[in-house]
C-alpha cells in the first residue's frame, strides 16, 4: 500500500480515496485534534474498502490458522453477506467438521460430510448448531473489520486517542460492542499514516488479567476489498503469542 507523506504525488492521489485525502489535508492545516472517532473509522472504511462492497460480497477463504496446542490447523471459509449465509470447513485430527449456517440463520454441523455424529465427536470438538451460529459471528466480525464497526453494531463509540500500538504512531478508537465477541470492549488502532487497520486490543476492564492483543501484518485484495492478510494473537497481560490466521489464498468458485 501506498504510505502518505506530507508530498502527495500524483499517483498516490489517483490511487487514495477523496475522503482520506481530504482528512490528510485537514490535518496539514490544523492538526489531529480537529478529527473524531467517526471521521477515523469513515476514513479507514474507505481505506479497506472504497466501493463498498462488503455488505454485498461474498468470501471464499483458504486460512492457515496455527495456534501453540494445534499448529496444523486450517479452514476454508464460504461467507455470504448478501444472503447470510456460512460455512465453514475445518480439520480436526484425521476428520473434517463443517459448521453451516443457512441464510435463514439456522445453524447445523457435519462430520465427515455426515449429520450422524458420533456422541464422542461432539463432545471432543464441541460441535453444536449454536456453536456453528458462534462460528459465524466470529468471522464476519473479524474479517468484515472495520467496515462492521457501525452504529447498530455498538453500544457506544468513545473520542479519539492518540497511542503507539506495534511501535507505530495510530489513532485508538474505543468500542463498546452491542454483541460481545469474546469482550464488549475493544479498542481498534488505525495507523495515522493513511488510517488502515494496524490491529485491536480486547479487553476486560474488571478483569485486567483477561484479554487479547491481535497485531496485522499485510494486506489482501479480496473483491476489491483490502483484509487484513495476517492476525497474530498474543496474551494482552503478558505479550505472549497464541497464533495466528493468515489468509492463504482464495477458493476458487466451483462451477458445475
Amino acid at each position: 500500500t501506498a504510505s502518505i507523506t506530507k508530498e502527495l504525488d500524483n499517483d498516490f492521489v489517483m490511487r487514495t480515496p477523496l475522503l482520506i485525502l481530504s482528512l490528510i489535508w485537514a490535518i496539514s492545516c490544523t492538526g489531529p485534534a480537529i478529527l473524531t472517532s467517526e471521521q477515523v473509522l469513515e476514513a479507514s472504511k474507505s481505506f479497506h474498502d472504497p466501493d463498498q462492497a462488503w455488505k454485498n460480497a461474498t468470501l471464499s477463504l483458504r486460512i492457515q490458522e496455527p495456534r501453540i496446542q494445534n499448529p496444523t490447523r486450517y479452514s476454508n471459509l464460504l461467507l455470504n453477506n448478501a444472503d447470510g449465509s456460512f460455512s465453514l470447513d475445518r480439520n480436526r485430527d484425521e476428520h473434517i467438521s463443517t459448521h453451516i449456517v443457512s441464510s435463514e440463520g439456522e445453524g447445523s454441523v457435519l462430520f465427515n460430510g455426515s449429520a450422524d455424529i458420533d456422541s464422542q465427536y461432539v463432545a471432543t470438538y464441541r460441535l453444536s448448531p449454536e456453536r456453528s451460529l458462534g462460528y459465524k459471528g466470529f468471522y464476519e466480525f473479524m474479517y468484515g473489520l472495520p467496515m462492521v464497526i457501525t452504529e447498530e453494531s455498538t453500544k457506544s463509540i468513545s473520542p479519539l486517542n492518540a497511542a503507539f500500538f506495534n511501535d507505530k504512531a495510530c489513532y485508538q478508537v474505543e468500542v463498546e460492542l452491542a454483541e460481545p465477541l469474546i469482550s464488549a470492549h475493544w479498542y481498534l488502532y488505525f495507523r495515522e499514516a493513511d488510517f488502515s487497520m494496524e490491529g485491536v486490543e480486547i479487553f476486560f476492564p474488571d478483569e485486567p488479567e483477561k484479554g487479547e492483543k491481535i497485531i496485522f501484518d499485510g494486506l489482501a485484495e479480496v473483491n476489491d476489498m483490502k483484509l487484513p492478510r495476517i492476525r497474530n494473537w498474543y496474551e494482552l497481560s503478558n505479550g505472549e503469542y497464541s497464533g495466528s490466521d493468515i489468509i492463504v489464498s482464495e477458493i476458487p468458485e466451483n462451477k458445475e
